[in-house]
C-alpha cells in the first residue's frame, strides 16, 4: 500500500463535518458531512463511568467523527472542533481553562495568576447544598450584596465592627442579651427613646423619688 492508498483510506475514516440535528434523550446526532447527512450516531462524552459528565452539543457544531473503513452509519463523534459560525474560542490564554455557557455566564481557572472566576449573568442563581460547608481564606473574605440573610445561628468568635448602624431584635419571645461591658462614644444608648445620658427625671420635692426618667 502506498501513501497515496494510506491516505484515501484514512481520509474516509476520520472526517469533520457540523452537526445537523440532536436527539438529547437519545444522546445521537446527525451529522452533514461531504454533502450527505449521518444517520443517528453517537456523540463522545468525557466521562461515562462512575463518573459521569453531561454536556449536550449543539446544532451547528463543528465536530470531528471516526466512521470506519468509511461507513458513515457505524461513525461516532469523536470530539467538538472551534470554527467560525459561532464556535469561535472563549479564550486565546494558555493559562485558562475557560468554560463559557450559552447564557454568557463563565467559568474561568487561571492557573498564571492563580485565580477562580464563576460568574452567572442576568438573574442567575447559585446553589450549593451539602451536610457542612468550611471555607478557609487564609486573608479576608468579601461579601458584596444589597441584603445578606442568614436562617440559623451566627456565632462570632472575634469581634464584630459595624460602619452602617445596626439593628438588633429578640423575637419568638426571646430577648437580645449582651454580656460584659457595654460601651457608647459619641452617642447615646437608649429604652423606648429614653436616652442613658440624655434623660431627666421630674422632681417630685424635698426627700421624694424623683419621677421615671423622660427623654
Amino acid at each position: 500500500m502506498d501513501s497515496n492508498e494510506l491516505f484515501q483510506r484514512l481520509d474516509g475514516v476520520i472526517k469533520t463535518g457540523y452537526i445537523r440535528n440532536v436527539d438529547p434523550d437519545a444522546k445521537q446526532v446527525r451529522v452533514a458531512v461531504d454533502g450527505n447527512v449521518t444517520g443517528w450516531i453517537d456523540w463522545g462524552v468525557w466521562r461515562a463511568g462512575l463518573l459521569k459528565v453531561w454536556s449536550c452539543p449543539d446544532r451547528g457544531e463543528k465536530v470531528l467523527i471516526a466512521a470506519p473503513a468509511g461507513d458513515l452509519s457505524m461513525a461516532v463523534v469523536l470530539c467538538s472542533l472551534y470554527s467560525d459560525n459561532g464556535g469561535e474560542s472563549p479564550s486565546s490564554n494558555p493559562e485558562e481553562t475557560y468554560i463559557k455557557f450559552p447564557d454568557g455566564s463563565t467559568l474561568v481557572y487561571n492557573h498564571g495568576e492563580n485565580e477562580f472566576n464563576l460568574v452567572v449573568t442576568g438573574q442567575g442563581i447559585v446553589k450549593i447544598t451539602c451536610v457542612s460547608a468550611h471555607v478557609t481564606a487564609t486573608d479576608a473574605i468579601t461579601l458584596d450584596a444589597p441584603e445578606t440573610l442568614v436562617t440559623g445561628n451566627l456565632t462570632v468568635k472575634q469581634k464584630i465592627t459595624g460602619q452602617g448602624g445596626m439593628g438588633v431584635s429578640g423575637g419568638a419571645g426571646t430577648v437580645a442579651q449582651f454580656a460584659g461591658n457595654v460601651q457608647v462614644n459619641g452617642g447615646d444608648l437608649k429604652a423606648d427613646g429614653v436616652g442613658v445620658k440624655s434623660h431627666s427625671h421630674l422632681e417630685q420635692g424635698d426627700g421624694k423619688m424623683v419621677g421615671p426618667a423622660q427623654g
